[in-house]
């Protein structure tokens, strides 16, 4: 049931044809070259009780132009090398029959299946940045290499970031327009003061336009959680990850709470 509802969401709004059965949907949209079709290729390896419907979700891939939040990312994501898709998991792990949120993901498939390895998932840290638009820029570099020939090339936006539904919101363009310009140098106590009350002014608006719940659940432990559903989703049983800056940080943390199911 997760896949049937995000295949239909992606591309509500064109033409199309609906096959809905008990396990399986394919959309063909007007205009793309074949339907959107299921792939499951989970669960694999460890599969935590009561998560099983996450672990084990079918995926369904398609263009990632929708995916595109910042104009910039348009031209990254036209490339025809590219798929994307969205993996649902539980807003709250303590919770999995709870609310669900969605995880954009982009893939550049193996360029060698013969040899294929695996997954390599990538995190380009932030905390805050997107993954896919990092996969994506990242895509042309490695496509001759043992990488691009022998892994699936995988982004994902984490939760609350870029394309990931709902994402955090806290500023409108115009107050963080306004943030850039206060640089913030003033060392004496009124400087202080000042951004401490500029600070808590902006995570009251955090918690205004994203909600607590939101809030509440979207630390770096449970984007670990999220990158083993994603390893499970994707078909390995163990993690092979790449991360920048703050991403070395979550691989760090997925390699403390999930030590068993780590590759490289």
């Amino acid at each position: 049931m997760i896949g049937k509802v995000r295949c239909l969401r992606r591309v509500s709004g064109l033409l199309l044809a609906a096959m809905l059965g008990a396990s399986a949907c394919t959309v063909a949209v007007e205009g793309a070259p074949s339907a959107i079709t299921p792939e499951r290729r989970g669960p694999a390896g460890t599969v935590p009780t009561g998560l099983e419907r996450y672990y084990g979700q079918a995926l369904y891939w398609g263009d990632c132009r929708p995916f595109a939040t910042m104009s910039h990312q348009r031209g990254l994501y036209r490339s025809k090398d590219l798929e994307c898709t969205q993996v649902e998991v539980p807003l709250d792990y303590a919770d999995p029959d709870g609310r669900t949120i969605s995880l954009a993901v982009l893939r550049r498939p193996a360029g060698d299946p013969e040899r294929r390895i695996g997954v390599l998932l990538i995190n380009p840290g932030g905390p805050g940045a997107s993954g896919m638009e990092a996969a994506a820029a990242l895509s042309a570099e490695i496509e001759k290499t043992s990488i691009g020939e022998r892994f699936d090339f995988v982004g994902f936006d984490p939760r609350g970031v870029g394309a990931s539904e709902p994402a955090v919101r806290c500023l409108t363009d115009e107050e963080r327009d306004a943030e850039r310009l206060d640089l913030d140098l003033d060392p004496s106590p009124e400087g202080v003061a000042e951004t401490e009350a500029e600070e808590q002014a902006l995570a009251a608006r955090c918690a205004e336009r994203s909600g607590l719940e939101l809030l509440a659940n979207v630390g770096t432990r449970d984007v670990a959680r999220d990158l083993d559903v994603l390893r499970s989703v994707l078909g390995d049983e163990k993690l092979t990850y790449l991360g920048y800056s703050y991403g070395t940080r979550l691989g760090t943390t997925y390699a403390e709470m999930f030590p068993d199911n780590v590759r490289a």
